[in-house]
């Protein structure tokens, strides 16, 4: 893992039994689901600590995060297992013994086994500081998560987008081969509108084979209405679709029309 942040994105589906599953990009052997959306989630952050903290017991170099991507969660570990978690990439990245990197820091050799026992309760302070004295800058981030954009957030409490108590489902769909990549859609609740999806294609790399008009014609509903997905494992949540929509729509809305003079008598 590189310098950067560790923070994991997963995918969160319901399968055809009801339970809904949570897999990592970068961490395959990190699963699990729950009964609910929200269990899910509280178990996949779970899931993502026993996944960091297993690598880091076994010695084993641990992926670095990809990016966030449409209708993905992002995870973050607690603050000590993350900081355990760096230490340990960092003295694999450069290849130095648990001897040697207590030499670096300073502290004897049991302290330093410590430092990287994601079980022992080490003081974030002691671990930024191990980290500082390998030429290493812990940065501290935070993101205003209402202010994010194609990107399918936690559920709010409350309502549902458009209004609804539960999940927007889709009903209807058809490619709009006049513009773009654009979607027709109609939503359970009978809510209609098209969704320009060319600027999250450009956006998002993973999703540059929908920029062939022939690829993104083959758009199908997915999972009884909870998506639309495309040959190659891409897919897109109707939640993040239909939010997607009100925002095109809004902005549509909110643009300022061009003056118009009446003519002359």
């Amino acid at each position: 893992m590189n310098e950067g942040e560790i923070a994991y994105p997963a995918r969160i589906r319901r399968d055809k039994e009801g339970f809904w599953q949570v897999r990592f990009r970068d961490l395959p052997d990190a699963l699990t689901d729950g009964a609910t959306e929200a269990e899910a989630r509280t178990e996949a952050a779970d899931c993502l600590a026993e996944a960091l903290a297993a690598r880091i017991v076994a010695g084993e170099e641990i992926p670095a995060p990809s990016p966030l991507l449409p209708d993905e969660y992002l995870f973050v570990p607690d603050t000590t297992l993350a900081l355990k978690a760096a230490l340990h990439s960092v003295r694999l990245g450069r290849g130095i013994t648990v001897a040697e990197m207590a030499r670096r820091i300073g502290v004897d050799h049991k302290e330093a086994r410590r430092m990287l026992d994601p079980a022992h309760p080490t003081k974030a302070s002691t671990l930024e500081h191990a980290l500082a004295r390998l030429d290493i800058v812990v940065m501290v981030s935070f993101h205003d998560a209402s202010k994010a954009t194609h990107i399918l957030r936690a559920p709010r409490k409350g309502k549902a987008a458009g209004g609804s108590d539960t999940p927007p489902r889709i009903a209807t769909l058809s490619v709009d081969d006049q513009v773009g990549a654009r979607l027709i859609l109609t939503w359970n609740d009978g809510w209609r509108a098209r969704v320009d999806l060319s600027d999250m294609i450009a956006r998002h790399e993973i999703l540059s084979p929908l920029g062939k008009p022939e690829t993104f014609a083959r758009a199908a509903i997915i999972g009884r209405g909870t998506g639309v997905g495309w040959p190659g494992e891409i897919d897109l949540s109707a939640q993040s679709l239909r939010a997607l929509a009100e925002e095109q729509q809004s902005t549509a809305s909110a643009a300022p029309r061009p003056l118009t003079r009446r003519a002359s008598p």
